[in-house]
């Protein structure tokens, strides 16, 4: 049987003072006085306590143990009782430092009071260590440390206390805590064993991308301009692009209440500047497309009141505004100004029917006898007049813009075609182009000159010589300017489902005279000898002013798309019913515009990213998948070589993968959505390409 510390130290007691009763019974006399000494002590006895110095009554406290416990041999017992008391050293109780707390404080007092004064009056057979050792473990004596036996000044022998602990307590004991409290075994500084840093460190984030700004739409994603005017002008001393429309902001109807404006400096047409509202409609109704000029120091502003029923000039001596101080003028819907070499101004204007007229230097009265009519003929059309003008050739709608070009005079203008054009895919009625004519008087005799812009998006080519359009036409308005020596064209295209939500676009255009004096505007073919012989609408693409492609490192909104073909529910951009890009409204320049209502066989196109000299190794896009999907990264066109592959599952949000292949320089770059899925199964936010 174990007997823990307690038990031991009670038996030793009970153990020693029967003892001692039963001596002092054999010898029939009382415990002597503290000085007596036994006149026959044993010469191996070491009297502890010097003659001429008495012990105080307190040393009936002493352990027995200080007489049994070996320093390093169980041989002698009387060595290491004479060892540990120090000369003139008057016992004291066991000293804490050594002692755990606990075992000094469960010491009974009544039995430590019990002891004969003196313990040397024990005979010497009484005081052999064995029994001692049959109960300790040789563990114990063998893992004391050497300094064990020697006691701190003040302390006194009965201080080591290791002979009664239990043998786990003292084997799991680190060597030197044998004399200290536990609770002041020095530990090793937290430090040493963890990372010289004790807050981890984040690793770094990659650097934020940006997103493409100055594409087209050239404009924020959240801004809605049509029907720009682009003018350029001289702002704080630098000449700067102005572009002046209206401002698409009430959702379902057209236009809305304020026209604002932008502008950017002639030699950077991607970084475009906000100036605010410039005027509001005097009466709260809608204002419609307008037109500015500057004539002296002044800059006037044609406002299109009542949905373009009413015009007011207000002016400013400044491009960026405010105009104000509006007066009526009685020129018509979709005005159109030219200030000419000579000072003369001339105004152009109407809505399936067209007129013009020279105006007086107020810039607002029309000068009697000037005005002209149908010198274009115009559309047959739900709103034109039945007066026998028109003309399927040229097929007036609406949006006059006069420019003077090489000296002549060219009327651009919206047509509506209401024949065929299977040339652009057109088999219905459809305004979604800009055209021109000119002519060497300002108001008479101008001839045909051709079409230059279609808002349709990419055309694909079939095998009969027709095309195919991608994008869904709409309504168009626009001009032509020249900026730093290369002239540019400015139109609008359709985000949304309708008409209401549209989006100022630009793009390079060839401007032309051959050598009889005829104009040509557009995709220019020229022949051997650099004569201009042919033209036709330049393409519509997402590149915009950034001539040499879309940097593909950097956040590419899925709504730059120029094509947006196919799919299972309708036709160009989805029609009816299908796929198109959502329009945003909220003022923040890094927002996307997603295109929804995705369904299998649909493709996303752009015109055109640039990959560089070295070709990325990923491709990551954010898509919603709302089915089990595959995306096809293809270039060259929708039906082109495939570079990677998306694999994704219903509820994902974005996929990355590896290129297939290397791909380098400018490339038009198409998503084909696939899935076995009848229904909508995507939404498509963005994507970009990493080394």
């Amino acid at each position: 049987m174990k007997m823990n510390c307690k038990q031991f130290f009670a038996l030793f007691l009970f153990l020693l003072i029967n003892a001692t009763l039963a001596a002092a019974a054999k010898n029939k006399c009382r415990p002597k006085p503290p000085h007596y000494h036994p006149p026959k002590a044993p010469k191996e006895i070491v009297d502890p306590i010097p003659a001429k110095e008495p012990p105080t009554p307190k040393t009936t406290k002493l352990p027995p143990k200080a007489t049994v416990l070996p320093p390093k041999s169980a041989e002698t017992v009387v060595v290491p009782t004479k060892s540990v008391l120090p000369p003139k050293q008057t016992p004291a109780a066991p000293t804490k430092s050594v002692l755990p707390p606990k075992q000094t404080t469960e010491l009974p007092p009544k039995q430590t009071t019990e002891l004969p004064p003196k313990t040397t009056v024990l005979p010497p057979k009484e005081t052999p260590s064995a029994p001692t050792k049959s109960v300790l473990p040789p563990k114990q004596t063998t893992e004391l440390p050497p300094k064990t036996t020697v006691l701190p000044p003040k302390e006194t022998p009965s201080a080591p206390t290791k002979s009664v602990l239990p043998p786990k307590q003292t084997t799991e004991l680190p060597p030197k805590t044998t004399v200290l409290p536990p609770k002041e075994t020095p530990a090793a500084p937290t430090k040493t064993v963890l990372p010289p840093k004790e807050t981890p460190v984040e690793p770094a984030k990659p650097a934020k991308k940006e997103y493409i700004k100055g594409a087209n739409p050239y404009l924020p994603m959240w801004e809605h301009i049509p029907d720009g005017e682009p003018r350029v002008f001289e702002y704080n001393g630098e000449q700067r692009v102005f572009i002046y429309g209206s401002h698409d902001t009430l959702k379902t109807e057209y236009c809305g209440k304020d026209q604002v404006t932008w502008s950017a400096p002639i030699d950077d047409l991607t970084n475009w500047t906000y100036h605010g509202v410039i005027f509001e409609s005097i009466d709260g109704s809608n204002l419609y497309a307008p037109d500015v000029v500057k004539k002296g120091d002044t800059y006037y502003l044609y406002a299109a009141q009542q949905n373009g029923g009413e015009i007011y000039v207000a002016t400013s001596k400044s491009p960026a505004g405010p105009f104000t101080d509006p007066k009526r003028s009685y020129i018509g819907f979709d005005p159109g100004v030219l200030v000419d070499d000579d000072g003369r101004v001339y105004a152009y204007w109407g809505f399936s029917k067209q007129y013009c007229a020279e105006l007086e230097d107020d810039m607002i009265t029309i000068k009697e006898g000037t005005i002209k009519e149908n010198v274009i003929k115009h559309a047959i059309t739900d709103w034109s007049p039945d007066d026998g003008e028109d003309d399927p050739e040229d097929a007036f709608f609406e949006a006059s813009s006069p420019r003077k070009v090489f000296g002549k005079y060219v009327y651009i203008y919206s047509k509506r075609y209401y024949t065929p054009q299977p040339q652009y895919g057109v088999y219905e009625d459809c305004n979604g182009f800009l055209s021109y004519k000119y002519s060497d008087e300002p108001l008479d005799n101008f001839v045909m000159g051709g079409d230059f812009s279609f808002n349709a998006g990419e055309l694909l080519d079939n095998e009969d010589g027709t095309k195919t359009m991608t994008y869904r036409w709409g309504n168009n308005h626009g001009s032509i300017v020249e900026i730093n020596g290369q002239w540019y064209v400015f139109y609008h295209r359709q985000t949304g489902v309708n008409e209401y939500s549209r989006q100022a676009m630009l793009e390079p255009v060839d401007v032309a005279m051959d050598k009889n004096g005829k104009i040509f505007i557009g995709k220019i073919t020229y022949d051997e000898d650099g004569e201009p012989i042919a033209s036709e609408p330049v393409e519509m693409t997402s590149q915009g002013a950034h001539v040499n492609g879309l940097d593909s490192r950097k956040l590419i909104s899925a709504g730059y798309a120029c094509h947006l073909f196919g799919g299972k529910k309708g036709g160009a951009n989805g029609g009816e019913g299908g796929a198109y890009i959502l329009p945003v409204y909220e003022k923040d320049d890094n927002i996307s515009a997603p295109i929804v209502d995705i369904t299998s066989t649909i493709t996303a196109g752009y015109k055109y990213i640039q990959f560089g000299e070295t070709s990325p190794s990923t491709v990551t896009a954010e898509i919603k998948a709302l089915a089990d999907i595959t995306v096809n990264v293809r270039i060259d066109s929708y039906q082109g070589e495939i570079i990677a592959t998306f694999d994704m599952k219903k509820g994902d949000e974005s996929a990355t993968a590896e290129l297939i292949n290397d791909v380098t320089g400018k490339k038009a770059v198409y998503f084909e959505f696939l899935s076995d899925s009848p229904e909508v199964i995507a939404e498509f936010n963005l994507f970009t390409f990493d080394d």
